[in-house]
């Protein structure tokens, strides 16, 4: 079923402005006041961030930890939501709509295309999820038959890298907001995003 991925979303708004060489982590960003179109009536929606209030210009890799709303808005709005949605099919996520709050998780996702999508962004890799079709419990015996179609992504390999550093940023960083999670005792870099 399709539900609403919220912050989760950020990661690949990032990568695709990554890809565009627009920005790296150092790279400075407007966390300020912003507004989107409110439907056809030409309104406006303000964005705030979770916590109501706004930094100014702070690095990427503060933005993308903290989650900053604003920033993600700005970003989308500065490379097009076209762009962040061509991002997303590359990752395999095909069900996104090309609204500017899309940036921050508005528009709706399967499970399965989510996580598959942060497995690509952490392995580089796209491989479509499959089914095991059974268990074997002699190791001698073959346990897979079928192969399982794999490619690398078409994302720079530099995007791909600033992408992860910045997720690593999200549980390293003390202000991140899955901090939580950091742990010096844990044998590999940790990588991730909060969401709904």
């Amino acid at each position: 079923s399709l539900r609403r991925p919220g912050s989760a979303m950020k990661p690949i708004v990032y990568l695709a402005a990554f890809q565009a060489g627009m920005l790296n982590l150092d790279s400075v960003v407007p966390d300020e006041p912003i507004s989107v179109p409110n439907g056809a009536n030409q309104d406006v929606k303000w964005i705030s961030n979770y916590d109501g209030q706004f930094k100014g210009m702070i690095p990427v890799r503060m933005a993308l930890a903290e989650s900053r709303n604003a920033v993600a808005i700005w970003i989308a709005g500065e490379i097009g939501i076209a762009s962040v949605l061509r991002t997303a099919r590359i990752l395999g996520i095909t069900t996104l709509q090309p609204y500017v709050t899309t940036a921050l998780g508005a528009s709706e996702v399967t499970l399965m295309e989510l996580a598959n999508a942060y497995r690509t962004m952490a392995s580089g890799i796209l491989t479509q999820p499959y089914i095991i079709q059974r268990i074997v419990p002699d190791p001698r015996q073959v346990i897979a038959e079928s192969e399982h179609p794999s490619s690398p992504v078409h994302v720079d390999g530099l995007a791909l890298l600033l992408i992860q550093e910045g997720m690593r940023g999200v549980v390293r960083l003390p202000t991140g907001t899955a901090h939580a999670l950091d742990s010096s005792g844990f044998p590999i870099a940790v990588m991730g995003k909060t969401g709904t």
